[in-house]
């Protein structure tokens, strides 16, 4: 059975291998990512983890702006959801 996922973010002009990495639990369908700069780019991947290892990264990177309030309501102006990025 599914474990968890691992969220990989980082600003679109750097490497991941310098992505801030986020863990959530399986039986979560959401995840809010806190902490992102406002006016700014971001690349994100998903990767799901159970007993028997590691999955694939999604394919390919998710880019997305972070604070386009047209595409964001305003609950969400201060951190991503998921859902919604």
């Amino acid at each position: 059975p599914l474990e968890g996922y691992m969220v990989k973010v980082w600003e679109h002009y750097q490497s991941m291998r310098n992505a801030t990495i986020f863990y959530v639990d399986g039986s979560k369908y959401k995840a809010t990512i806190d902490n992102l700069y406002k006016n700014r780019n971001y690349k994100l991947r998903v990767q799901a983890w159970s007993l028997g290892g590691e999955g694939k990264y999604s394919s390919p990177e998710k880019e997305f702006r972070f604070g386009r309030i047209s595409s964001h309501p305003p609950s969400l102006i201060d951190r991503c959801s998921l859902s919604h990025c």
